[in-house]
């Protein structure tokens, strides 16, 4: 039997509805991005985490005599978008 007009446009209907639960599970999924300060402006890092509701990571940073600078997060970002803000 033919598809009609009206089964093309429910099949659109019901793929498109599967596209958006899967859109929405795929973000479920996803880790939500965190922030982390450099040690130029720490508040202005502050500022903007919470202008856009990201986490803040704890952080150590560590400055040598010979001018290397050492940085470990306090935690994992694997999976994550992962800003720094660091002015110049």
């Amino acid at each position: 039997m033919p598809a009609t007009a009206e089964d093309g446009h429910h099949s659109q209907r019901t793929a498109s509805g599967a596209l958006n639960n899967a859109g929405r599970e795929v973000t479920e999924l996803m880790s939500p991005p965190c922030l982390m300060a450099g040690s130029a402006n720490p508040a202005l890092a502050e500022k903007v985490a919470r202008r856009v509701s990201v986490e803040m990571l704890d952080r150590r940073i560590e400055h040598f005599p010979d001018g290397e600078t050492y940085v470990r997060l306090g935690s994992s970002v694997r999976g994550r978008d992962a800003y720094i803000i660091q002015p110049t």
